[in-house]
């Protein structure tokens, strides 16, 4: 048994290779697991990795089957094709945010063309749908081409407790 010291936030894995004698066997990668405390910004996050995904919450809240997925460096959302409405979540990985500061939290949204998308930017205490009660971005909708987003909000929290910031596609 290994004992890992983790300070910093995020997926880990470990590969176990079988061995005897001078043989090895084939190696096996376990699934990843979350481990760390709260991110303390500066916190930049641009899914250059897909491994970066895990640290991330996805919840499928209308449980349709069409929610957030990785896509090659990007946070991207499926929509259903029954015309249902989107109630999907995105939500960071636990933040350090002080209440007495102000924050900046930036995103690049991409609309399709084919469609009009909507969505809202929540703050809670838990990475759950039903925690993100504090509103700090009101609904905006994207009719195709680029979106750029910068929010400044105080935290509505306490310095003890993390934060968890949620993308809401409506």
């Amino acid at each position: 048994t290994e004992l890992m010291a983790v300070s910093k936030y995020g997926a880990y894995t470990y590969t176990i290779t079988p061995r005897y004698a001078d043989a090895a066997g084939e190696a096996y990668t376990t699934a990843p697991i979350v481990l760390g405390s709260a991110v303390v910004p500066p916190y930049t996050e641009n899914f250059s990795e897909e491994s970066s995904w895990t640290t991330f919450t996805v919840l499928d809240a209308n449980n349709d089957g069409h929610t957030w997925y990785y896509d090659y460096g990007a946070a991207s959302i499926a929509f259903s094709e029954k015309g249902n409405d989107t109630d999907d979540w995105l939500i960071t990985p636990p933040l350090q945010l002080n209440p007495e500061w102000l924050y900046q939290f930036d995103f690049l949204a991409i609309g399709d063309v084919s469609a009009t998308e909507r969505f809202s930017v929540y703050e809670g205490q838990q990475p759950t749908a039903s925690a993100m009660t504090q509103q700090i971005q009101a609904q905006q909708k994207i009719d195709g081409g680029e979106y750029a987003q910068s929010i400044r909000f105080i935290p509505q929290g306490t310095a003890d407790q993390p934060t968890y910031l949620g993308i809401h596609a409506e």
